[in-house]
């Protein structure tokens, strides 16, 4: 009798799903993702590209039930479809309840400073004014934040006066998405 390998699923097949699945598989872990193109760059890497995203609810639970346990290779997947999977069955690591926790830089930055974690300075702004004052309080240059969906360089911009924290503002501010600035 053959014992299965254990089956890791992970969410995104970008650059550390690639290393991801190049360690599990040094484990004798099969790992698989879900990602829209099936070339993505963890293919190199991994066991079985699904072809789909997050977003497509059947999609997503047709991957889950191939696999032990399901992780993510960013944290913008929505936290209440990691719940939806907690709540069918399925492990999720981080859970959905940390991933809800960390979306929001605003909401994670609050988290550390109240539990005494040293934080850079930062403020929650609702209006370019709001961000002018906080950067003339601050001091010259600051960072201008978007809440959500920011990474590597993404979803943010640096505010050396007036003028270009207006750009950034002008460039970052949705509906969807708070700013703070650091």
């Amino acid at each position: 009798m053959s014992v299965a390998h254990p089956r890791i699923g992970i969410i995104g097949g970008g650059q550390l799903a690639l290393m991801l699945g190049r360690s599990a598989g040094q484990l004798g872990v099969n790992a698989v993702v879900l990602d829209v193109d099936p070339h993505c760059p963890a293919s190199a890497a991994v066991t079985r590209v699904y072809k789909g995203t997050w977003r497509q609810n059947d999609r997503l639970l047709e991957f889950a039930s191939e696999v032990d346990v399901i992780t993510l290779e960013n944290e913008f997947v929505d936290w209440q479809v990691l719940r939806g999977l907690e709540e069918a069955g399925h492990a999720v690591y981080p859970k959905s309840e940390t991933i809800r926790w960390i979306q929001d830089k605003g909401v994670q930055k609050e988290t550390l400073r109240k539990a005494g974690v040293a934080t850079p300075g930062f403020e929650l702004v609702g209006s370019l004014d709001e961000a002018v004052a906080v950067a003339e309080q601050f001091g010259w240059p600051v960072v201008l934040k978007a809440r959500r969906d920011g990474y590597d360089g993404r979803g943010n911009a640096t505010g050396r006066d007036p003028d270009s924290l207006r750009q950034g503002w002008e460039r970052l501010k949705t509906p969807d998405n708070e700013l703070m600035v650091e």
